[in-house]
């Protein structure tokens, strides 16, 4: 028997047909013989349904095709749209690899397929959050590209060399010298890392945006005592020398409660 991808009852039904075909034909089987091996080609629910014929009824080899087709017709008069591609999003635990596949092969469905770098942008954001902030702002076009830059993510993040954002949690103990008791005071401190979703631009020019829009209006001059002072760099966010604005931790900060807040959307800053 050769090797013939079995069909689980969620594919296109013609074309497995047709694949069946043409793969048994030219070595010689007739109908008999392909409807004998039909249904080591099946699997899952698919093969269910298969076992269930009433076979008085589908004695050839065409009354058995066209049972088939009819049953899953059904898969191919629902079309895919762009939506159905934004809805689906990379599981928790999915790797990379196999949420890309999956992706793929819900996107092979559509008659008419957005650009390549319209799916790569769709792709992008529908990853988790982890691989998300390590991707969203780079310059990726082609599958090729990401599925190269996915993977090293996903390695990096695997071997810790890459932040994935988990909450760590720090437990404090302490005695309270005001209380009369003595009684030892347990603090319990939640400590989450700061998650920056990336932007897709520099931050000035998404300093700039929020400015303009009344979301975001430099601080008062008052330099930081935390910045070292840097002659030549200038944040125009605090409005004074020291640090640039790519590196102000202040403005990160204040462009990502915008958008924790819901109050600015990330992907259509360039809008």
């Amino acid at each position: 028997m050769p090797d013939i991808e079995k069909f689980n009852g969620t594919g296109n039904p013609t074309s497995h047909v047709r694949h069946i075909i043409n793969t048994l034909k030219p070595m010689g089987l007739n109908d008999e013989l392909i409807a004998q091996l039909f249904q080591r080609t099946l699997t899952g629910s698919a093969l269910d349904w298969f076992l269930t014929l009433d076979f008085t009824t589908y004695k050839g080899w065409q009354e058995i095709a066209n049972a088939f087709i009819n049953q899953y017709a059904y898969n191919v008069q629902i079309e895919v749209t762009t939506r159905d591609l934004e809805m689906l999003k990379q599981k928790p635990n999915e790797s990379f690899a196999n949420f890309l596949t999956r992706w793929r092969k819900k996107a092979a469905q559509m008659k008419t397929l957005p650009s390549e770098e319209d799916q790569v942008r769709i792709v992008v954001r529908n990853l988790q959050p982890q691989f998300l902030r390590h991707i969203y702002s780079q310059a990726i076009s082609t599958f090729k590209c990401l599925y190269a830059t996915g993977l090293q993510v996903e390695d990096g993040l695997n071997q810790g060399l890459l932040d994935n954002g988990e909450v760590s949690h720090k437990v404090e103990t302490s005695t309270n010298t005001n209380n009369d008791s003595g009684i030892t005071m347990v603090r319990s401190h939640h400590k989450r890392k700061m998650e920056f979703v990336p932007l897709g631009m520099k931050l000035e020019d998404v300093f700039h945006i929020l400015e303009t829009t009344g979301n975001l209006k430099p601080l008062q001059p008052k330099f930081p005592s935390n910045f070292a002072q840097k002659v030549g760099e200038y944040c125009k966010y605090h409005q004074v020398t020291g640090h640039s604005i790519e590196q102000c931790g202040a403005l990160k900060n204040a462009v990502q409660d915008l958008i924790d807040q819901g109050i600015v959307d990330p992907t259509k800053l360039d809008c």
